[in-house]
């Protein structure tokens, strides 16, 4: 995408998100509750775009005034280096703004069933579930999400035979993990995956980075949910 381009794109993009910012405080819709619900949480989702399009847009108006100095001597110097500033932060905010304009899958819309099982290994495999289950715990409560407990099997050696819960929450995902991931369990073993292996994670985050992994050799299953 050339650069004028996407300063076209992004500026409708604000524009379209000042817009929406404006028909909330519509008194008409302020009256209407459902359609001031479906307008707020399209200005949420739209939020984080809107901030990178003004960055990006930033950068670009950086360098316009800064090419504008390039012929004064006094000021050469500064300007160059605040090209340079302005042109190393662009490629990194154009991938952000490319990850966030591909459309979102409506199964991100919905809640996920997660069955954990403890497969072959008795004892061992039931902490283990325990041990993955804390972890998917842990990692729900920093994303804000809730987890609704539906069916649990406890073990008598600790952890769980089975334990079957609702993850609820915004853009909550399960996707395969990346071959030679590694993690380490609650008792400081490291464990490779593989692509046998689920991570629930953010689908806004593009690599899932800080996800929560379990295996489907370890009886992990996901399912969604309306």
């Amino acid at each position: 995408m050339q650069d004028n381009d996407m300063r076209e794109k992004l500026e409708k993009i604000i524009s379209a998100y000042e817009e929406l910012q404006a028909k909330m405080s519509d008194p008409a819709v302020l009256a209407d509750q459902k359609t001031y619900n479906h307008l707020a949480k399209e200005y949420a989702n739209q939020g984080p775009l809107a901030a990178k399009a003004r960055e990006y847009l930033a950068c670009c108006s950086d360098i316009d005034d800064a090419k504008e100095m390039l012929a004064d001597s006094d000021m050469k110097e500064f300007a160059q280096e605040t090209i340079a500033e302005a042109e190393s932060k662009m490629p990194a905010l154009e991938e952000d703004i490319k990850f966030m304009l591909i459309p979102s899958d409506p199964a991100d819309e919905k809640d996920i069933i997660v069955e954990i099982r403890a497969a072959a290994g008795g004892d061992e495999a039931a902490i283990f579930a325990g041990d993955l289950f804390k972890m998917y715990e842990r990692f729900c409560s920093s994303q804000k999400w809730k987890i609704e407990l539906m069916d649990v099997s406890p073990s008598e050696a600790g952890g769980y035979k089975e334990i079957q819960f609702k993850v609820k929450g915004d853009k909550v995902v399960v996707k395969t993990c990346p071959e030679g991931t590694k993690f380490v369990t609650l008792d400081g073993v490291e464990r490779t995956l593989t692509e046998r292996d689920l991570m629930i994670c953010n689908a806004e985050e593009p690599m899932c980075i800080g996800g929560v992994f379990g295996g489907l050799d370890s009886g992990v299953t996901e399912s969604t949910t309306d």
